[in-house]
């Protein structure tokens, strides 16, 4: 089966524009103070027994107080003027997930060669990516593998493993620059075939 590319232009256009969106927000994140108080948190799982109770370290109804990207203090009723106040009522807070298999760039093959096995869907949806043609460019590397990045922050994972494909090195430069403007904890592994598909 050939590979449809312009079938998937509109895919990785929609993929660039929410990337540019969700860019503008990270700025105003960075922007934040430098403290943040999240406040009456239901749960906490501090993931030390010597802080909470049970394996966990659990803590009810507490607070924690950030200092820029470090955790200051946990505990219950914390003050702090001028910082920034996060309402976790009824919320639980937990470290982050860690995602050690993924190929991010797929977000931009999703849907295809669905009805295939997994030979088949290699033949009708990446083989074909290796051929210069058609490969992806640099700009759409890049929006679908934020596309994924963002995804990724959306469900709670903060550290991830991103298995992806050396097609060109111009697809590379756009998945280690989204990787890198994520703010992700990663690891990057790129995998160059030893044989191109015929």
């Amino acid at each position: 089966m050939i590979f449809k590319y312009k079938r998937w232009y509109s895919v990785i256009l929609g993929s660039f524009m929410l990337s540019v969106i969700a860019g503008s927000f990270c700025a105003l994140a960075l922007a934040a103070p430098s403290k943040t108080l999240i406040r009456g948190a239901a749960l906490i799982f501090t993931m030390d027994s010597t802080i909470g109770t049970g394996e966990l370290g659990i803590i009810e109804n507490a607070d924690i107080l950030l200092d820029k990207d470090k955790i200051a203090q946990v505990g219950k009723n914390l003050q702090e003027s001028g910082a920034q106040v996060v309402d976790a009522t009824g919320k639980i807070v937990m470290p982050g997930f860690v995602d050690v298999h993924n190929h991010l760039w797929q977000s931009l093959i999703r849907g295809c060669g669905t009805d295939k096995n997994l030979i088949g869907w290699l033949d009708a949806c990446v083989f074909p990516l290796f051929n210069p043609d058609i490969t992806l460019t640099e700009t759409e590397a890049y929006a679908g593998v934020r596309l994924s990045t963002l995804d990724l922050i959306n469900t709670g994972v903060t550290t991830t493993v991103d298995w992806s494909h050396a097609f060109t090195p111009q697809f590379v430069r756009g998945n280690i620059r989204a990787l890198s403007d994520s703010g992700l904890r990663l690891c990057s592994l790129i995998l160059v075939p030893l044989i191109l598909p015929a």
